[in-house]
């Protein structure tokens, strides 16, 4: 989806917000490989392109596209969307909200506020422009954290972790974290699931949440380590498994939407599914998060392998059943 004399970034907005090289977009776009983060059976992204001269005047179009049953790209869905739209907005100037849901572009969707947020804050630094107005509160109210965080914008938390490198704000977060209200936790580490951390961060989140007796903060620590460098991921993931928050449905969505990657491990994947065999949304709590995590590249096949396991109990057993006459 080369798009002509303009710089253009790929984000992918379905799970986390991350960067897609456009290597990998490419091969997706030409079905050669499935869709690296796939959610409920679709590739959600965002294309930010701008001209080098003018970069105040960017665009960036929201995308959704179903995928098939191997994760690749209905390339009929595409060719329509090209039809509809890059023939209309090219060279035009458009503002951030491009390309949202509306009955004549089916392509198109609304992101969240948090997401968009982080999509403006990424854009903003892979363009060189200044962080928005929001980013110093935040700032100055990590270096002397207080229950009085309130007033800070959402837009000033995604602009501070996406420049987790700058201005020592690892350093200056790494000494807040002792300090920080659960409450603003909750806000900031779910930024967090969108940059790459330091494992030494990824620690001083462990030993923050650790023994939480909040699901919303476990989720959300869950979320932060998403990409964290080193064990801190998987070691609070077994910590939230053996936890008296093992069966909340929002704590195995954090695991399987976010931290998915923890269940590689064929111990950590039996000890999901156990959980998920009795999370508190029943039924169709298991069959939506069972459906979706087995569209993930690579990690259906460990879920599947799981199924087979003798050490399965019978709730998994019954729960399983009932799933798959669901599918059949």
């Amino acid at each position: 989806m080369e798009v002509s004399g303009a710089q253009y970034r790929i984000f992918d907005l379905g799970r986390s917000v991350r960067k897609i090289d456009k290597d990998t977009f490419g091969k997706f776009e030409a079905t050669d490989i499935p869709y690296p983060y796939p959610m409920q059976g679709h590739a959600w992204f965002a294309l930010l392109f701008w001209s080098p001269e003018k970069k105040e005047e960017h665009q960036i179009w929201f995308i959704k596209f179903p995928l098939d049953e191997q994760g690749l790209l209905k390339q009929a869905c595409r060719d329509d969307f090209l039809q509809r739209t890059l023939a209309e907005v090219a060279g035009q100037q458009n503002d951030a909200n491009d390309l949202q849901e509306s009955p004549d572009n089916p392509w198109g969707f609304t992101p969240r506020q948090d997401k968009m947020a982080t999509i403006h804050a990424k854009g903003s630094l892979a363009m060189g422009l200044e962080p928005s107005q929001f980013y110093q509160p935040v700032r100055e109210f990590l270096k002397k954290p207080s229950n009085d965080w309130q007033h800070l914008g959402v837009q000033g938390i995604a602009d501070f972790c996406a420049r987790l490198d700058a201005d020592d704000n690892t350093d200056i977060l790494l000494q807040a974290m002792p300090s920080l209200p659960d409450e603003f936790l909750i806000q900031i580490l779910p930024q967090l699931e969108n940059e790459v951390i330091s494992h030494q961060l990824g620690e001083a989140i462990v030993r923050r949440c650790s023994g939480t007796d909040s699901p919303n903060l476990m989720s959300a620590a869950i979320r932060a380590l998403s990409q964290c460098r080193g064990d801190s991921l998987e070691k609070y993931v077994t910590e939230a498994l053996n936890s008296p928050h093992q069966n909340n449905v929002e704590v195995l969505v954090a695991i399987s939407g976010r931290a998915w990657d923890v269940l590689h491990n064929e111990a950590v994947a039996l000890a999901f599914l156990e959980a998920l065999a009795r999370n508190d949304a029943g039924q169709e709590g298991f069959n939506h998060i069972l459906r979706d995590v087995l569209y993930l590249p690579h990690i259906g096949a460990v879920i599947r392998e799981a199924f087979r396991s003798e050490q399965r109990s019978d709730a998994l057993i019954d729960t399983l059943g009932k799933f798959l006459k669901n599918v059949h």
